[in-house]
Formats: C-alpha cells, sequence, structure tokens
C-alpha cells in the first residue's frame, strides 16, 4: 500500500465524520447545541495542535514519544 493513500484514508475513517459533517450538522441543527460546541472545541484544539506541528520541526527526531 501506499504511504499517501494510507493517510488519505486516514482523514475519512469514523473518529473523523464529527468533524468533516460539522458544518452540515450546525447548518440542520442534527445535534444539541452542547454537542455542536463539543465538536468544535475538539475541531480547534487538533487544528491548533496541526499547526503547531508543523511549524516546529524537530532535527534528527521524532515528536513521537
Amino acid at each position: 500500500m501506499f504511504t499517501s493513500r494510507a493517510e488519505h484514508r486516514l482523514l475519512f475513517n469514523h473518529g473523523s465524520a464529527e468533524l468533516r459533517l460539522l458544518a452540515h450538522a450546525q447548518n440542520h441543527k442534527l445535534l444539541s447545541v452542547n454537542r455542536l460546541n463539543n465538536i468544535s472545541t475538539k475541531k480547534e484544539r487538533i487544528e491548533h495542535w496541526v499547526n503547531w506541528l508543523e511549524k516546529n520541526h524537530t532535527t534528527g527526531g521524532s515528536w513521537e514519544i
């Protein structure tokens, strides 16, 4: 399997469905306000760390623990 394809598939797993469908759920009032807020907060945290990791590179190592 090609690495790029595997990475692309990770974007469309069941765990990311709520993030991908957030705008749709908001527009059609499919979820409670509390649930929408929780998903929005989760999305903001993910975006924060993705941006941070893209800007802060490591030399000779990995961010893995």
